[in-house]
């Protein structure tokens, strides 16, 4: 019996993932499959060339082993990350992450629903197994000539697949050529691309830096579109002189591209809330079915007798609590593939919310019922402005209960509420977590 080769079975093995990951997490078979094989393949023959590069058959077969097992683990965690947070995990995540055990409940809820996916994914390891067993599969040392002629093949496919990068599908901000050089989106990458190839570019550039390129284009504001007959929301900023003495080019175009954007009419709503207090909650995961009148009074009157912003729209990003706080605090939104909110660390940011109420004269006080270092928010409240930061860990503990999980908001703001509402101006930020998911018909968590 003719033994299939080791080069056989990781490119049909690589293959597979692609197509088991595309299917299952973006729902279809990958239309771009073309471009997957291209781009996998070079990773497909490496992995024959590092398994057949000993003497020994058994150490040939350990590394196949061990490859395989911790390629389809991976592939799996992946898929499960995607099904949890619906984006693709970066590098960065991995290193910084540190407390996925506080969620393991939610990773084998995950895990269960979509125990036939995993199946799949581990369906090569079991296949690998037999091949074993009945010796089809060959382990022996690949001969130098074969080496050589695999590593030439690495290299020409890589350059094809270059060339195609820089040729085909160029146009565009997500075009393929962007997206490889110059726009990080993992999600838009996987789908296009492969898990492998995305994955790779985002280990390059976590290790080497990465710095996307300015692809905006900057019109000029029309001549009509601004009238005189109408009052705008405008701050005075001379532009024209930021511009002219600017040079870092990337600054240049932030000041080119906001002197440019046409300002937003004041309307009866203009100024309505000056002089007042905020009291401003970040609603960890919190859906409208939690607002009941029996229930969350406060939350029902709040929802029924104040503002509803009908036409819009929540993104869900891949870290997604701490990118909340981000478009939440900031009006930003946050890059993917990188705690944006951390990255703001020591800038200057006189439009957060603190430092705006903080040159009204208010006191700003922030809270969060759960680990203060989470997400390293304790420092980047600091820079956000706040005047201080109670949470576990900062003090809270000695307030209420924050043994149990999730904790609760209710006995969070009970505790608090004394810090800062005597005083005449006040801002108060509250990061919550009593809507944290797990969602479950057992999991009961309001009022006292």
């Amino acid at each position: 019996m003719n033994k299939l080769k080791t080069l056989t079975y990781w490119i049909i093995f690589i293959i597979y993932e692609e197509i088991i990951f595309s299917s299952f997490v973006f729902n279809k078979f990958p239309t771009s499959i073309l471009w997957i094989v291209l781009l996998s393949t070079p990773f497909a023959i490496f992995l024959d060339m590092i398994t057949s590069i000993s003497k020994k058959k058994v150490i040939n077969t350990v590394i196949t082993y061990i490859l395989t097992i911790g390629i389809c683990f991976v592939v799996g965690a992946q898929l499960i990350y995607y099904k949890i947070y619906g984006a693709i995990i970066s590098a960065f995540s991995i290193m910084n992450g540190g407390q996925v055990a506080q969620f393991m409940d939610t990773i084998m809820q995950k895990i269960s629903e979509n125990w036939v996916s995993i199946l799949l994914i581990i369906v090569p390891l079991i296949i690998l197994i037999i091949l074993t067993i009945i010796k089809v599969l060959k382990f022996e040392r690949i001969t130098l000539k074969a080496l050589l002629i695999e590593a030439s093949s690495v290299l020409i496919l890589t350059v094809i697949g270059l060339l195609c990068v820089n040729f085909i599908n160029t146009s565009g901000i997500y075009s393929n050529k962007n997206l490889y050089y110059n726009v990080h989106s993992p999600k838009i990458t996987a789908n296009r691309m492969g898990l492998f190839t995305t994955m790779k570019l985002d280990f390059k550039r976590f290790i080497f830096g990465f710095e996307e390129k300015d692809l905006i284009e900057v019109s000029a504001i029309p001549e009509d579109a601004i009238k005189k007959e109408k009052t705008y929301n405008m701050i005075e900023i001379n532009f024209d002189e930021l511009i002219a003495n600017e040079t870092d080019e990337e600054i240049k175009l932030m000041h080119e591209y906001f002197a440019n954007q046409i300002p937003s009419e004041q309307n009866e709503y203009t100024g309505m809330f000056e002089g007042k207090n905020l009291i401003v909650f970040v609603a960890e995961g919190l859906s409208d079915v939690a607002i009941r009148e029996d229930v969350t009074p406060n939350l029902y009157k709040l929802y029924n007798e104040g503002f509803q912003f009908t036409n819009f729209y929540t993104p869900l990003f891949p870290i997604s609590t701490a990118d909340g706080e981000y478009m939440t605090d900031l009006s930003l939104i946050p890059k993917e593939g990188v705690w944006s909110i951390y990255r703001i660390k020591g800038n200057y940011l006189p439009y957060s919310y603190a430092n705006v109420f903080e040159a009204l004269g208010y006191t700003s006080n922030s809270y969060h019922n759960h680990t203060s270092t989470y997400y390293h928010r304790d420092e980047y409240l600091e820079t956000l402005g706040y005047d201080s930061y109670l949470a576990v860990g900062t003090g809270l503990e000695k307030r209420m209960n924050t043994r149990l999980w999730p904790n609760s908001d209710y006995e969070m703001i009970d505790v608090t509420v004394s810090d800062y509402i005597n005083n005449e101006k006040f801002l108060a930020y509250y990061m919550t977590v009593s809507g944290h998911l797990n969602y479950t018909t057992n999991r009961k968590l309001y009022g006292k």
